[in-house]
């Protein structure tokens, strides 16, 4: 479902998500899991109003940081790597050009069920407009 306005999205999610100043209390773990985060990533990506892909996008990096979640750089690992601390292993970096949602899942479902340690998804800066995955800072 993409939510048409903020106080759609505000109403479906108040029985999952509450916020809570800048941060995000998850209250139905499952349902978030089973339905709502599809729904936010639906719409932060494809709802015309800008107001609502935002709050979408709020909502997701704050819930995932509320799981324990972190964007980061694996620039340390690699530096690790460089002086020798470890070793024994590489780390795929993958390049996702289309349906990116559906093919990160499907990644992370194969990492998992291999239990898989570090993956990257990475995109050229070439790539970023013909792909329509620009980055959003928020």
């Amino acid at each position: 479902m993409i939510y048409k306005d903020k106080k759609e999205l505000q109403n479906e999610c108040a029985k999952v998500l509450e916020p809570d100043g800048n941060d995000v209390r998850i209250l139905d773990e499952a349902k978030l899991k089973s339905a709502l985060i599809d729904d936010l990533i639906y719409t932060a990506v494809f709802c015309p109003d800008k107001v609502t892909q935002f709050a979408a996008r709020w909502l997701i990096r704050r819930t995932g940081t509320a799981l324990g979640i972190m964007s980061a750089s694996i620039q340390p690992l690699y530096e690790a790597m460089g002086r020798e601390e470890l070793k024994g292993f590489t780390v795929p970096a993958i390049n996702i050009r289309g349906i990116t949602y559906d093919v990160a899942q499907a990644v992370f479902r194969a990492a998992l069920k291999r239990k898989v340690g570090p993956v990257i998804f990475e995109i050229a800066r070439s790539e970023i407009d013909y792909t329509l995955q620009r980055p959003v800072f928020l």
